[in-house]
C-alpha cells in the first residue's frame, strides 16, 4: 500500500460550511465560520435564513431549500421545508459540531 488513506466523507462542519457556500456563494465560507464562531443554535440560524429572504438576497423558495438541506444534514433525515423551523432552542448545531 501507498500509505495514503482515503477519506470516504466530509465532517458535518465540512458539509455545513460547502450548504453556505452552495446557498451564498463565495461569501458562504466567511458567514458559516463566523456564525460557527459564534455558536449556532437553530433559532439563530432560521433568524439568519429569515433575514436573507426579507432582505432579498434569497426568494423564499430558495430559503426554503437552504434551511431543508441544513435539516437533512444535522438530522440526517428530509422534513418539509421550514417544518419547526426556529422552534427548538439551545446549541443544538454547537452539540452537534463537538461544542456543548
Amino acid at each position: 500500500t501507498t500509505g495514503v488513506s482515503r477519506r470516504v466523507s466530509e465532517t458535518l462542519d465540512e458539509r455545513l460550511e460547502n450548504e453556505f457556500k452552495k446557498a451564498l456563494g463565495p461569501m458562504g465560507s466567511q458567514v458559516y465560520r463566523e456564525m460557527a464562531a459564534k455558536g449556532f443554535t437553530e433559532e439563530g440560524l432560521s433568524s439568519y435564513i429569515d433575514s436573507l429572504e426579507k432582505d432579498g438576497i434569497m426568494s423564499a423558495g430558495d430559503a426554503a431549500d437552504f434551511w431543508e438541506r441544513i435539516e437533512i444534514i444535522l438530522r440526517g433525515t428530509e422534513h418539509p421545508a421550514r417544518k419547526g423551523r426556529g422552534g427548538k432552542k439551545g446549541n443544538i448545531l454547537g452539540r452537534m459540531l463537538g461544542g456543548q
